[in-house]
């Protein structure tokens, strides 16, 4: 909703909020997120332990979803993790800040704050002391051959899922999570980017009060521009016509030549052909 009276900084930063209400708007179409009660299970990584009388070994059951709708989930939900990129989460909470920075407003940025603070603490858990004081996530640790132990939080599993075995980008920087299996990444991308999901439909919700209670000045077409190609099967209307190689094709908008055949002189095709 650009004004004479928006500066840069409102342009710069309603631009990150705009394109992050697309991406959570597409991110909450998905499938997976449809159902909130099945997103909220999976991104709290419920497992069932179930033991036996005859001391057989224990077995435990993971909550994972389907693997083809976890690709295309992660995919939607992927760029809220890179920094880089426009909607990620820290530059939208970044922005969203800057909106509320009015001292009326520090409810809502005390909030934002409590999102960015475990949004950080999801990615940049990396030793034993950080799990013990989370309940975001776990660790895989193995023992090398050496006797070294080496620790990977779920995030880095996830991340290597996702780098490995769904698009094959960059193996070599990954290469420690190749030890653990692909179960086991699969398992961590299970958790990961079901959260990540759960955090961005969650921001939007309280993005779209925001807006209508005036406090944010985003377009409003923000919230009807498509997001999802819905109506895969819907005809296209055309305007057809042929003509001799070598004709002069008309610009757009013009009538066609006397060289060209336009569909309106096409027969009408007969019942049942």
């Amino acid at each position: 909703m650009s004004t004479e009276t928006e500066t840069d900084a409102d342009r710069v930063n309603r631009q990150i909020v705009e394109s992050f209400v697309l991406r959570a708007r597409r991110i909450a179409k998905h499938s997976l997120v449809l159902d909130r009660e099945k997103l909220s299970k999976l991104s709290s990584g419920q497992f069932t332990i179930q033991f036996t009388a005859d001391h057989k070994p224990v077995s435990m059951k993971y909550n994972l979803p389907d693997e083809e709708q976890l690709e295309s989930l992660a995919a939607r939900v992927r760029p809220l993790f890179l920094e880089s990129d426009t909607p990620s989460l820290p530059r939208v909470i970044g922005a969203l800040s800057y909106f509320l920075r009015d001292e009326a407003q520090r409810p809502n940025r005390e909030r934002l704050a409590g999102l960015r603070k475990d949004f950080a603490t999801l990615k940049s858990l990396t030793t034993s002391d950080d799990l013990s004081n989370s309940q975001a996530a776990y660790s895989v640790q193995m023992r090398e051959a050496n006797g070294t132990t080496l620790t990977l939080t779920v995030f880095e599993l996830a991340d290597a899922w996702l780098n490995i075995d769904v698009v094959h980008s960059d193996p070599d920087r990954h290469a420690a999570a190749l030890a653990v299996g692909l179960r086991e990444r699969f398992r961590a991308a299970s958790l990961i980017y079901p959260r990540g999901a759960l955090y961005a439909v969650s921001l939007l919700d309280g993005i779209h009060k925001m807006f209508d209670d005036k406090l944010l000045p985003l377009t409003a077409t923000v919230w009807d521009d498509a997001v999802v190609a819905l109506d895969t099967d819907e005809p296209v209307q055309l305007r057809v016509g042929f003509a001799p190689v070598g004709a002069t094709v008309p610009p757009i908008g013009e009538d066609f030549g006397e060289d060209w055949t336009t569909s309106s002189q096409f027969p009408s095709a007969s019942s049942g052909r």
